[in-house]
């Protein structure tokens, strides 16, 4: 039976309430393949711990390889639960960049932080966008070393490049609607439009397409080979977006 009083109500509730559904995960452990969990990573859920209701954990480390899934398991009223999550590529990209905002930064070496920040897309101690030669690196006299290393998601069209630190925030902005008219102009003359005026619109998700639609062109010209060539664009990583639609309008009026 509950008490009356107020201050008892809530935790004599939270006691009992168990009792009609369940509220938390017992012997909750996370299970990666071939990879040891740091403590900042989780560790300390790994064997017969307690994962109450509205409680998460979360973690960052390197691992040797790319381990192909994480399982999470325990048990809900005695009963088995048990989630498997295999590795997104979007969120494979994002967190390649989202790595230069975490201490975990330092534990790598500049080769490490390139192949992260090309594949991420992200302004880092290794890459940004001053047009310099690569292998070659500007003076940082007159800079405040590791000053102002610039925003996660700036992107240019030219890939990444060596970088200075501090000089990152004078990146230009990325147009994805002129890319992808510069990268389907040749496919226009190819399939027939030459001079002529032709639109289509292009829907992304970050670096894939996804959708080709409403190719509008006067005849003669071939539709479907330009919308192919839009399906088969390699796109780069400056297209993050979880979803968007670009109107490219091709050639002249």
């Amino acid at each position: 039976m509950l008490s009356s009083e107020p201050d008892t109500q809530a935790k004599l509730r939270a006691t009992v309430e168990e009792w009609a559904r369940p509220v938390r995960l017992h012997r909750f452990r996370i299970v990666v393949p071939g990879v040891t969990l740091a403590p900042t990573a989780g560790a300390n859920w790994l064997e017969g711990k307690v994962l109450d209701e509205g409680q998460g954990v979360a973690g960052l480390q390197i691992a040797e390889y790319a381990p192909p899934w994480l399982e999470m398991m325990g048990e809900l009223w005695s009963r088995p639960v048990r989630v498997r999550l295999t590795p997104d590529p979007g969120d494979g990209r994002l967190w390649s960049a989202l790595v230069f905002g975490d201490p975990l930064m330092d534990e790598l070496s500049e080769p490490e932080m390139m192949v992260l920040a090309r594949h991420g897309g992200a302004v880092s101690p290794v890459t940004s966008y001053l047009a310099i030669e690569p292998g070659v690196r500007p003076s940082t006299e007159g800079l405040e070393e590791m000053t102002a290393l610039g925003s996660l998601g700036a992107y240019g069209a030219a890939g990444a490049l060596d970088v200075c630190p501090g000089l990152a925030a004078l990146r230009p902005r990325f147009d994805h609607a002129a890319w992808l008219r510069e990268a389907l102009d040749p496919a226009r003359v190819k399939c027939g439009f030459e001079q002529r005026r032709v639109a289509l619109t292009v829907e992304t998700t970050r670096a894939e397409v996804v959708d080709v639609k409403q190719v509008d062109a006067a005849p003669p010209g071939d539709r479907a080979c330009l919308a192919e060539a839009a399906w088969s664009l390699d796109l780069p990583a400056a297209f993050l977006e979880h979803h968007a639609a670009y109107q490219v309008v091709l050639g002249g009026a």
